[in-house]
């Protein structure tokens, strides 16, 4: 608590402005003990956590996020990829509907506690699903994989209810789980702002090989990318800028959130980090955020209210289950020493923030 108390303060005597998460796939052991995310009354201890930082904090930190990509905790408990490591999908559906009550106590605590100037949001990724084949097949594919992900969340905090097409696909799969009275209504409650982590979008096919989707790299047979041809980045991901236009959209015209926008978290990884002459030339992780930016602006000039824009990451660090193979940030860091370099791409970003404009080549 004194860290943070000592840190946000530092922020605020250089004018910046704190955002903070409470929750970032960070779960203490002691209550993992007690089944964690998977225990119904996690959302009475995360509301007790929530109404504590709250107090602690008022008058300190003006933007509370209460989940950061909740997604990841099912990636724990239903598919073993993420921490504990559990694959169930029965346990990684009641783990997300937890995680949705969760967030519903927290911004109960929030509206409780009386926060004076602060607003209260959640970050929830999105990675559109698009079908490689006008086929149906791969149109089916598209459906599935957007409504198990961010579908699932979006639907009961905007809409008060799941859609018919999750509440009928866990019936008939025995992974519907325990959905009491009032559920969705504390879920539902209203908050001030949504938080949008966007990378990229998703092929999905049938065909492995025509494939971008992680889940199913291990079944192509062709190049590394699953793709012959397209715009792909030196270290194999698909370069899709128009991904974040796609997802604003989404979220204004299908889901109507009628709240501001943060695109939260942004940024790509491995960009020929190797340094030369004490410096790292990440040439197209400039490319890549600016990319993104430019289609930023165009959502912007239509009328989209998106009113800040966080890169992921400021220093290379450790990126969960990736260890330290993957580098995201715009500051070089060597692992051993935590001697702290500025790529190339950071100057690029520096001129960026004084302008608070992208010039688009």
């Amino acid at each position: 608590m004194d860290f943070y108390k000592g840190l946000v303060n530092e922020l605020l005597e250089n004018g910046i402005t704190p955002n903070a998460t409470l929750y970032h796939w960070d779960l203490p052991q002691v209550l993992e003990n007690k089944g964690g995310w998977t225990n119904r009354d996690v959302k009475d201890w995360f509301g007790e956590y929530a109404s504590l930082m709250f107090r602690e904090f008022n008058g300190l930190v003006p933007m509370w996020s209460t989940l950061n990509e909740p997604i990841a905790i099912y990636a724990g408990y239903g598919l073993g990829f993420f921490a504990p490591g559990i694959r169930d999908e029965k346990l990684g559906k009641a783990a997300k509907h937890h995680a949705l009550l969760a967030h519903g106590e927290a911004v109960k605590a929030f509206r409780a506690e009386g926060m004076k100037d602060s607003e209260v949001g959640i970050v929830i990724d999105i990675w559109k699903r698009h079908a490689a084949r006008d086929c149906h097949e791969d149109m089916e594919l598209v459906k599935r994989g957007d409504e198990n992900s961010f579908l699932f969340f979006l639907n009961p905090i905007f809409k008060g209810h799941y859609s018919d097409y999750i509440l009928n696909q866990m019936s008939n799969e025995g992974t519907m789980p325990d959905i009491q009275l009032g559920d969705l209504e504390l879920i539902s409650q209203p908050i001030d702002y949504y938080g949008l982590n966007v990378y990229n979008r998703i092929l999905v096919s049938e065909d492995p090989n025509l494939s971008t989707d992680p889940a199913t790299a291990h079944l192509r047979n062709n190049n590394e990318n699953g793709i012959v041809g397209g715009n792909f980045l030196d270290n194999g991901q698909e370069f899709y800028p128009k991904s974040v236009y796609d997802a604003i959209k989404l979220l204004n015209e299908d889901i109507k959130i009628n709240i501001p926008i943060y695109i939260t978290e942004n940024g790509i990884y491995n960009c020929n980090e190797d340094l030369i002459d004490g410096n790292v030339h990440d040439i197209e992780r400039i490319k890549y955020i600016e990319g993104f930016l430019h289609w930023t602006q165009k959502a912007i000039a239509l009328g989209a209210d998106v009113r800040g824009y966080y890169v992921w990451s400021l220093m290379d660090n450790y990126e969960w289950a990736a260890g330290y193979n993957r580098r995201y940030g715009l500051i070089h860091v060597d692992i051993e020493t935590q001697k702290r370099i500025w790529k190339d791409s950071a100057y690029w970003y520096k001129e960026v923030i004084e302008r608070n404009q992208v010039k688009v080549r």
